[in-house]
């Protein structure tokens, strides 16, 4: 998580790119509001899919393909639990509900798997002595 972490502030300084709501005002509606609450640093690439496409990677390489889990993270809230066939199946979902809250685009999305997945199998990569 931390490697991805590093990387994907790294490229985020370094493309510098617009969020969606700061082009969507400007040029198409001046009183449009994303679902999310913007955060305070560039858009490119999408920190929750990198960051989480590292760990889910990992996750899957230590835990197999196909294992199936429930996520109660929010049930405090009254939210119903979700469930997972995989690792990367949640790994999707948590990159696509920026694109759906308004704060991502979905190419960052994209780009933001793609590293941290390739991030993931370095770092499951890494001999650990005993």
């Amino acid at each position: 998580m931390w490697d991805a972490t590093i990387e994907c502030w790294r490229s985020k300084y370094k493309y510098n790119q617009l969020r969606p709501v700061t082009y969507i005002k400007k040029f198409i509606d001046s009183t449009w509001l994303p679902l999310l609450t913007t955060p305070a640093h560039p858009e490119y690439p999408a920190a929750h899919a990198y960051i989480t496409s590292a760990t889910m990677q990992v996750l899957t390489i230590v835990l197999g393909v196909h294992y199936a889990f429930t996520d109660h993270t929010y049930d405090f809230r009254g939210f119903a639990p979700r469930s997972y066939t995989s690792f990367e199946d949640a790994e999707k979902e948590c990159g696509e509900s920026r694109v759906y809250g308004g704060i991502h685009y979905q190419q960052s999305v994209d780009i933001g798997h793609v590293y941290g997945e390739s991030i993931g199998k370095d770092a499951a990569a890494v001999e650990l002595t005993k």
